[in-house]
């Protein structure tokens, strides 16, 4: 006979956490959450396509993410917990199915926001596997436009990211005032364990949208570009200054040449008329 699932559905997609003792814990939608995210890195894959098609080059980014003022976890396991996870970025275009989809989310957890998609996106964990070494990864997968990315990718490239502030609105992610013992007063994040009643199974993924994407790139001193042109225009105003110079000692000299070979004529000139009077007196 199998065990009774500790976990009741209740209205508003709230879910309630029976303890041994007889006790509940209520767990609420997340309405939103917020990520920060860290150590970027662009990675491109080829990627072969189906029947004659070339293969194609992907773009990702990969990197980590800390959740602001929250902990992630599992209901049921407190104990394990953390503000940390692996995520990356893939090209995807929005299309009006995920514009009605966030809407009626919205709608059903009673928040009037303006929200457009930005993207759509995945929040799971992994837990370990000896026989493959793999240790538990919590992760988070966005999928946004290509123009998107490529802002993301280009910012990374080039050095300029500051920081890269995401929002998600998503399905399956429940919030709990329950106290995280590592991180008292901090709320707590939670996703929903695996419905076969297998503690050793992975929790169930939530999925949703991108509803923020906010790229604060490094600033530029605007008094190092006026130091810099100040600079240009001096050394532009020296060259023209060394130009005229140097036109003025050209024509002087041209005009020396001119006057010496004027006199070279003269000097010709008297000496002939010189001969001319010597051949006259004899």
């Amino acid at each position: 006979m199998e065990a009774a699932d500790p976990i009741r559905e209740r209205r508003g997609h709230t879910l309630e956490l029976v303890g041994a003792a007889g006790g509940t814990q209520a767990y609420h939608p997340a309405k939103s959450l917020w990520l920060t995210l860290q150590d970027l890195q662009v990675v491109q894959q080829l990627e072969p396509a189906g029947g004659d098609a070339q293969s194609t080059l992907s773009t990702y980014i990969h990197g980590t993410a800390s959740f602001d003022d929250c902990r992630l976890s599992i209901i049921g396991e407190s104990e394990n917990s953390t503000r940390t996870v692996q995520v990356s970025f893939a090209a995807r275009e929005i299309n009006t199915a995920d514009g009605q989809g966030l809407r009626e989310w919205q709608e059903e957890l009673g928040i009037a926001l303006s929200d457009i998609p930005l993207g759509t996106a995945r929040l799971g964990y992994n837990r370990s596997d000896r026989e493959m070494q793999e240790p538990d990864q919590w992760w988070a997968s966005c999928l946004v436009p290509a123009s998107s990315l490529q802002a993301l990718s280009e910012g990374v490239a080039d050095g300029r990211l500051a920081a890269v502030k995401v929002g998600l609105c998503l399905r399956g992610a429940y919030i709990s005032e329950q106290v995280v013992a590592d991180s008292p007063g901090e709320s707590c994040v939670c996703l929903r364990p695996g419905k076969s009643g297998n503690t050793m199974e992975s929790p169930e993924i939530a999925d949703g949208y991108v509803v923020h994407l906010s790229l604060d790139l490094t600033k530029v001193s605007l008094r190092g570009l006026e130091q810099n042109e100040s600079a240009h225009h001096g050394l532009a105003l020296q060259e023209q200054l060394n130009l005229t110079e140097a036109d003025a000692v050209s024509v002087l000299v041209e005009k020396l040449g001119t006057l010496v070979a004027s006199l070279k004529w003269l000097a010709a000139l008297v000496a002939l008329l010189v001969v001319v009077f010597a051949f006259k007196n004899r």
